[in-house]
């Protein structure tokens, strides 16, 4: 590719491609992990090193504009695929952050409850286990259903399944004593 007169080197253009569309990156991992920073800069790695891969296939032509809503396009749907591939993974997808779980103070009797909410949710499989600490943690069910790639509708579902088992565990496991 020929620019300014000067020939091109694959890595020269990958280096441009990146100064161009950094920010359409970023903003893309900003949008999907809004709230977890570790896997927002790993989706962040997944779509350079995606971009290097893509670089001969972007199309030429297009004004700035366009190939901007190309590029934003590409990126979404890019960071889509890499999330169904991390969920197939079986891997939690949002980091749970264990000073988030632990901010409020509790006292003895809470505690317990605690205690006794976690060894039933520890009972679950891993799938539901993840949904729950999500939801406990305070995300919706948009952000559930977005993060592990399903519907809102299923998510619903799912979690009132969840809390249909957690009080059947509820009605066969001992309560702990002080």
């Amino acid at each position: 590719m020929k620019r300014h007169g000067t020939s091109e080197s694959n890595e020269q253009r990958y280096q441009r491609l990146i100064d161009t569309y950094n920010g359409v990156i970023s903003s893309v991992c900003h949008s999907v992990f809004r709230y977890n920073e570790h896997y927002r800069e790993e989706l962040h790695s997944f779509l350079i090193v995606y971009l290097w891969d893509i670089r001969d296939k972007i199309p030429t032509g297009l004004t700035p504009k366009r190939l901007q809503a190309w590029m934003t396009i590409v990126m979404y749907r890019t960071a889509i695929n890499w999330l169904h591939y991390e969920n197939r993974r079986q891997q939690p997808l949002l980091y749970i952050d264990p000073e988030k779980l632990a901010e409020s103070p509790v006292d003895e009797e809470e505690e317990l409850r605690l205690r006794y909410l976690d060894m039933l949710i520890d009972q679950l499989p891993p799938r539901d286990q993840e949904m729950v600490l999500l939801y406990l943690q305070g995300y919706t069910f948009d952000e559930i259903a977005f993060a592990l790639g399903r519907s809102k509708n299923a998510i619903r579902a799912q979690m009132f399944r969840i809390k249909q088992k957690l009080i059947q565990l509820k009605n066969t496991t001992k309560y702990p004593e002080l």
